[in-house]
């Protein structure tokens, strides 16, 4: 079905939220007007992850499901299973499937992945993907809306919690991938050496050419020794502020438009 034939949505937005176009596909997302909302960083990993044989995936903190939207987007074949604390954002994630016939490709359930054994199945996926809090706990200023507070700073799961999750739902050969603010590296890398996953991608972010990064972009392997390849830096914006030319890709727009 094309979705931009459609324009008879299930679920309209809420007094406090608000109906946007993810430009792709005709898909369009219900979101928390004030709350949590989603930004840059989930189309970057949502965008870069790799999907070549990768045909199950799961999804450790989904928000309102803007990641899987666009993964599904990207491969139809793809089944996505995803796990989410908070009601609020669970429930606007059930909608967001719904409204955008996706309810046979993916499942979100409300729970916490620090008990993830009680959620979903050990060893059942190709791929897990996270974007994790940004913020440890106590680090920055902290949102007093616990919608934001809770997305953006480590307050009810940690980074450890996120690889502890991975190590369990990752089958034996497949991978985790992750965005993360760039001074966290050599934190995310301690961690993964401590563990069953080996780095094998990794891709700076900037804002712009001749900035320094501002995140990063990292897959890992679990119980394999991949070689690590360093990818090309990836610009958020060229030296006129327009999007660079490989974001404006993604949505098949060209720089004039």
């Amino acid at each position: 079905m094309n979705r931009k034939e459609n324009a008879s949505w299930l679920f309209l937005p809420q007094e406090e939220e608000t109906f946007d176009d993810l430009l792709l596909h005709g898909m369009k997302l219900l979101q928390s007007r004030s709350g949590y909302r989603f930004s840059l960083d989930s189309v970057l990993l949502a965008m870069w992850v790799a999907l070549d044989n990768v045909n199950t995936a799961a999804e450790l903190g989904t928000g309102n499901g803007v990641i899987a939207l666009l993964l599904a987007a990207r491969k139809p074949s793809l089944f996505l299973e995803g796990v989410e604390i908070q009601e609020t954002l669970f429930n606007q994630a059930q909608r967001n499937i719904q409204n955008n016939r996706l309810t046979e490709q993916i499942r979100i359930i409300q729970g916490d992945i620090v008990q993830i054994e009680n959620l979903l199945p050990k060893n059942a996926y190709d791929l897990v993907y996270s974007n994790p809090p940004f913020f440890r706990s106590g680090e920055g200023v902290l949102n007093p809306l616990p919608e934001k507070a809770i997305a953006r700073h480590e307050l009810l799961v940690t980074l450890p919690d996120v690889l502890k999750a991975a190590q369990y739902l990752v089958k034996p050969g497949g991978k985790l991938a992750l965005i993360l603010r760039a001074e966290r590296l050599s934190e995310w890398i301690g961690y993964l050496n401590e563990s069953k996953f080996s780095l094998s991608r990794l891709r700076f972010v900037h804002p712009r050419p001749g900035q320094p990064a501002v995140l990063f972009l990292a897959e890992a392997v679990k119980r394999s020794k991949a070689s690590l390849k360093i990818e090309s830096p990836l610009w958020i914006y060229q030296e006129n502020g327009k999007y660079s030319e490989e974001i404006l890709a993604w949505y098949g727009m060209q720089e004039n438009e």
